[in-house]
């Protein structure tokens, strides 16, 4: 990641910080380069247990996150457009009913994110409803995987 990344901004609130002191994998773990950002105004946070966390790092610590970056797809409009008209409701249809109807607009305007296996899923649909492959969204990002 860039240097001036700050990860707790960009952190989920659920996301489980690590604290330990010592750590020698501290500058790989996402939890820990995580709770290196938090600031004095944050009054409540999630960390990891300190009695359970252990300082060899990665392969001995339960709670070791290693910061991998994912590849976020957003719109597939053009791919829409490339599906015979006779068959654009027949992606509607079996893409509503692997999320709803209300996310189905958002991922197909671009405006809700697509990890990985969404992609996957309506790469998938399109291509049984005749789209050409591969399948390419309309933009993507990379962006850090907090799961």
């Amino acid at each position: 990641m860039e240097d001036n990344f700050n990860y707790f901004e960009n952190a989920p609130s659920y996301f489980c910080l690590c604290f330990k002191d010592g750590c020698a994998s501290a500058e790989k773990c996402l939890r820990s380069l995580t709770a290196r950002d938090v600031d004095a105004t944050t009054l409540q946070l999630v960390c990891a247990n300190p009695r359970i966390t252990n300082v060899a790092g990665e392969g001995s610590c339960p709670f070791f996150k290693s910061v991998e970056k994912v590849r976020i797809a957003y719109g597939f409009k053009t791919a829409l457009g490339l599906v015979p008209a006779a068959k654009v409701k027949d992606v509607r249809k079996a893409i509503s009913e692997l999320f709803n109807q209300r996310d189905y607009y958002y991922m197909r305007r671009g405006e809700m994110g697509m990890s990985p296996e969404v992609q996957s899923q309506i790469a998938e649909v399109l291509t049984q409803c005749d789209a050409p492959s591969p399948i390419a969204f309309d933009h993507y990002e990379e962006k850090v995987n907090w799961k």
